[in-house]
């Protein structure tokens, strides 16, 4: 799960530097839509770690030699995104 550690923290921090250089050049801020924070925080968690999790499963899938159908379960990543990535957790990954 170390490279799940580094997609999420990288991708947070790409996330949140979009956001304060878009609020920085005149977008709109969190303020303007009215939302409570912990809604805007929790569905930036809830984007972040879906992406980071997806990233994790892809990059294992075609970098790991043990995958038995690799090219089955890439495209299926690709094409099937976040099932398939939850798929090959419970398939794949989590019985090494």
């Amino acid at each position: 799960m170390k490279v799940f550690g580094v997609s999420f923290l990288a991708f947070s921090v790409v996330f949140l530097l979009v956001y304060f250089f878009s609020v920085y050049g005149g977008g709109p801020s969190v303020g303007d839509e009215g939302l409570p924070l912990w809604k805007i925080f929790s569905g930036f968690f809830i984007v972040v770690f879906s992406f980071s999790f997806w990233m994790t499963m892809l990059v294992d899938c075609l970098s790991s030699g043990k995958v038995d159908n690799r090219i089955f379960w890439g495209v299926g990543l690709f094409l099937f995104s976040w099932l398939a990535a939850i798929l090959y957790f419970f398939a794949v990954y989590r019985k090494r």
